[in-house]
């Protein structure tokens, strides 16, 4: 992947005369001299401008040019109008294809319109190239076949990854985020060793996502992809949670309860004990399976007999009844105190809700006590005035004699109250359950007794009827109990189809397990750490070159977490002098370059920097950095350097790099007549 500048033409119309300038630009290191305010940094910002890039210096629209281009041009004798201007700009990639790009900054073609030409029409004119037009600063102008950043992406060599915004949302790395870390102008790009990158794009973690794309590295797809296994872990479980009470549901049905059923997930499937409804509880309790295989008996023995006379059953019926009346005495009377253990237990719950709310409440005004006091804070606390700091209460009062007894320091207050949390939340969890428990008994109490009553009417109705005529109660029993046997059987069948859902989520939580502990922990793999560990390598040596003072470099790590230099577990700009900082985002910026000579990497060989000698930075440091520039020719890659630094002492720092070095001063302005 590669990027490189050939030719940059800035064209400006007055009426029929015609001003600009135009630069080439060769392999290696490029410096461009000229006095400040003499177009420097018109030039370095018109190659942004022509690439669409403007969006990585701020998020308005206005055109980042200045009024040599937008208004008015001096001539010497005065200032003339600016009727027309436009930038063009010719760029070659690793395949030595090039393409020449338009784009107007003043005149009657739209700003957000760019033309090009497939093949270098600013150094080989008057040849018939394709023409095509693509638009940009617009939606879609990195997604679309028709943005002009998505041609640019694809001319590099560049697949744009997705990225997630602040929204939750997946974006393409918007090239404006990109090229900060290539591409360094003067009034902001100097303020701090990681660049500034634009914030109103609102992408996550953007400055991570950048330097994890231009030094391929494989973290970012890791992070994806535990994040995409652990959002399947947690699926896997709230499906497992819902199977399972969609199975306490069914034995509810049924009167009985699941056993051995595992209430989190797990890979080992089928487990020892199979889950399966039992009815009863206790010593007494009874599988699904032999209670249905019961019944079947008791209903094939009914039907091969006679069914009884009211006559032949009175004696039955009435004492039937008069259990049934009792058992549904018992039963209310049970269902009275589960619905009053019931509401006892949401009152519980309600009033934990309370409690947790006042003790958080406490918790917090304790905590800003306490940081006041961190601060070091010259109010004196009133908790030795006889007043509570929290609630501003007065606590003169005491029904204890009075003693010399100590308050409660406020981080032991802190303390306590963190414990009253945790213990209240513990009982909350408790409380829910035991109430999911009660509710669960009401449900299948109130089955028995909707069952009882029904047993009850057909008692009632057989004793006011003639002798001679069959049993209601005994043709009830028999479709009751066929009935029993379907539905039981229907608990059974959904049971099994749910161990069978069961089954399958164990598989799939087997293979996810497994593939999470295949990942590496740090979420960085071996090439990745290879890569931060040359990049530190590179980072020391230039810093040490560019007589670094502020702290020894052999101290200095790339951070494994951020990928930023640090010191003593701490962002390194904290610990810099002024022009030690600028040394540090020289050597940081080389790093991201040279460490593509070794590494596969998407840095794209180039690099701009406009005004690199900032904070008075002596110049020892700055022919070292020159020096270190001047080898990426070597490499095939692009570092153009624009400064305002004397001739004298530039040439006598480039005196024996001259072959390495493409160097042109501008004893004045740079943009004049054409």
């Amino acid at each position: 992947m590669r990027l490189r500048l050939r030719r940059l033409r800035l064209k400006i119309m007055s009426g029929e005369r015609s001003f600009g300038v135009e630069l080439d630009f060769s392999p290696g290191l490029n410096v461009l001299r000229a006095e400040n305010s003499c177009g420097k940094s018109t030039c370095i910002q018109a190659i942004i401008y022509a690439l669409g890039l403007e969006g990585m210096l701020s998020a308005t629209r206005q055109i980042p040019l200045p009024h040599v281009m937008t208004e008015r041009v001096n001539v010497g004798s005065g200032d003339v109008p600016v009727t027309e201007s436009d930038v063009l700009l010719e760029i070659e990639n690793e395949s030595k294809d090039c393409l020449t790009v338009r784009r107007t900054v003043k005149g009657t073609r739209s700003t957000k319109l760019i033309s090009t030409w497939g093949g270098p029409a600013l150094t080989s004119p008057g040849q018939s190239y394709l023409e095509e037009d693509f638009f940009v600063r617009d939606g879609g102008a990195a997604t679309r076949p028709a943005g002009f950043h998505y041609k640019l992406a694809q001319f590099i060599g560049w697949t744009l990854p997705l990225v997630t915004t602040y929204d939750d949302v997946e974006r393409p790395l918007y090239m404006e985020c990109i090229f900060p870390l290539l591409f360094v102008e003067q009034k902001a790009g100097w303020s701090s060793i990681q660049p500034r990158f634009p914030s109103h794009l609102r992408i996550r973690d953007v400055g991570k996502r950048v330097t994890e794309f231009i030094l391929q590295l494989d973290a970012y797809a890791l992070s994806k992809q535990r994040a995409e296994l652990e959002s399947g872990v947690a699926s896997i479980r709230e499906k497992w949670v819902t199977l399972c009470h969609d199975g306490h549901r069914i034995a509810r049905l049924v009167d009985g309860t699941i056993a051995s059923m595992p209430l989190e997930p797990t890979a080992d499937w089928p487990p020892i004990v199979s889950p399966q409804i039992v009815l009863g509880s206790g010593p007494g309790t009874q599988p699904l399976a032999e209670a249905i295989e019961a019944n079947r008996r008791e209903l094939r023995s009914l039907e091969t007999s006679e069914i009884p006379t009211v006559g032949q059953e009175i004696s039955r019926t009435q004492s039937q009844l008069h259990d049934a009346e009792s058992l549904l005495a018992e039963q209310h009377a049970v269902l009275r105190q589960l619905l009053d253990d019931a509401e006892a237990e949401r009152e519980e719950l309600k009033g934990l809700d309370r409690r947790l709310t006042a003790v958080n409440e406490d918790l917090q005004r304790n905590r800003d006590v306490e940081k006041i006091r961190q601060l070091k804070s010259v109010q004196e606390l009133k908790v030795l005035a006889n007043e509570c700091p929290t609630c501003r209460q007065s606590i003169e009062d005491s029904l204890l004699p009075p003693a010399n007894i100590p308050s409660m320091e406020v981080r032991h207050n802190i303390s306590f109250l963190e414990q009253q949390r945790d213990l209240i939340v513990l009982t909350q969890r408790s409380s829910a359950r035991r109430l999911e428990e009660r509710e669960n008994d009401l449900a299948a109490r109130q089955l028995e007794i909707d069952s009882l009553r029904a047993s009850i009417r057909s008692l009632r109705k057989t004793l006011v009827s003639d002798e001679r005529s069959p049993s209601i109660a005994a043709i009830e029993h028999r479709v009751t109990l066929a009935q029993k046997i379907a539905a039981q059987q229907r608990a059974s069948g959904s049971v099994r189809e749910l161990l069978d859902e069961l089954s399958d989520l164990a598989d799939q939580w087997g293979r996810l397990q497994a593939s999470l502990a295949k990942l590496p922990k740090l979420g960085l793999s071996a090439m990745d750490i290879e890569k931060l560990q040359r990049m530190t390598q590179l980072f020391r040596s230039q810093v040490r070159a560019y007589g670094m003072s502020s702290i020894d470099p052999d101290e200095i790590q790339i951070s494994h977490d951020t990928y930023r230099p640090n010191h003593e577990g701490f962002d390194l700009h904290f610990d810099l002098s002024a022009s030690d900082n600028i040394r540090a985002i020289w050597a940081f910026l080389m790093a991201f370059l040279e460490i593509a000579r070794d590494c596969p990497t998407n840095h794209p060989g180039i690099l701009l920097l406009d005004e690199p000698k900032q904070q008075s930075t002596a110049d020892a440091g700055l022919a070292s950095f020159l020096e270190r520039a001047a080898q990426s020719r070597d490499a095939g890659h692009q570092v153009i350097v624009a400064t305002s630094e004397s001739a004298n002492t530039l040439e006598r720092m480039l005196s024996h790099l001259k072959e390495k070095v493409a160097y042109r001063t501008w004893p004045g302005r740079m943009i004049g007549p054409l």
